[in-house]
């Protein structure tokens, strides 16, 4: 989307599709006759898409075995993560100082330093807008929080692309009562429930009564489910019945 904005609808959709999600680090070229930045000097917005690029190449390559020995070392980021950081002081634009703040936090997070990634959330997004940018973060910042319980079921709530990975990743670190202790209104009451009516197979009613008293907005998708439990126990308990007869 920010892309698109920078562009001024001058780049067609598909182009700036594959820059984002084709392209390799050495594909970014003054040289390509499809780069709009270059053409028009948006030097801060070709510096982001480089690091970028670099970040999904150290992130993929965290360890490596240059000589195929089976000495496998992991690659030292240090030098890189400082650079990052140098990056978002420099960078003038607040939507491109909180998009390297994201990588920045990503890279610390793959490299291991959650020091590193709570202490950047804190300072970029805590506190901010709760966007897209804020939500991914708060995903990687929970994973060394003891107390992310109500992290997690908003993540659920809010982020569509963390939703799968919040519940595979924290369904065994999600506490129920402390992220009800933590929640700070109505709404993330109901995420609380919510969330930990997806870890329940048994029926469920009594945590969706806590949801729509809570939230009035829609909840189908987990009423759908509370059904399809229901449809399990009576298709189960008629099995049963036929094999004893």
């Amino acid at each position: 989307m920010g892309l698109v904005l920078f562009c001024k609808k001058q780049v067609p959709i598909d182009d700036i599709n594959e820059c984002l999600n084709a392209y390799k680090l050495t594909d970014i070229s003054a040289y390509s006759s499809k780069f709009y930045l270059y053409k028009n000097k948006l030097n801060n917005i070709i510096q982001y898409l480089i690091t970028a690029k670099k970040c999904e190449d150290i992130n993929n390559f965290n360890y490596e075995d240059p000589w195929e020995r089976g000495e496998i070392r992991k690659v030292d980021v240090v030098p890189f993560l400082k650079k990052l950081q140098q990056l978002i002081e420099k960078e003038k634009s607040n939507y491109i100082k909180r998009k390297y703040a994201f990588l920045t936090i990503r890279v610390a997070y793959y490299s291991g330093d959650y020091n590193l990634v709570n202490s950047l959330f804190k300072k970029h997004f805590a506190s901010g807008k709760k966007d897209y940018l804020y939500y991914w973060s708060l995903y990687f910042n929970a994973f060394k929080n003891n107390n992310a319980s109500i992290d997690i079921s908003n993540i659920m709530a809010y982020s569509p692309e963390k939703k799968y990975a919040s519940y595979f990743y924290f369904n065994n670190q999600f506490k129920l009562e402390s992220a009800l202790v933590n929640s700070k209104t109505k709404q993330e009451i109901a995420n609380v429930y919510a969330y930990a009516s997806v870890q329940r197979l048994e029926p469920n009613l009594d945590y969706l009564k806590e949801i729509y008293t809570n939230s009035n907005k829609s909840r189908i998708l987990l009423l759908l489910r509370e059904i399809n439990k229901i449809e399990d126990w009576v298709y189960h308990l008629i099995i049963q019945i036929i094999y004893l007869l």
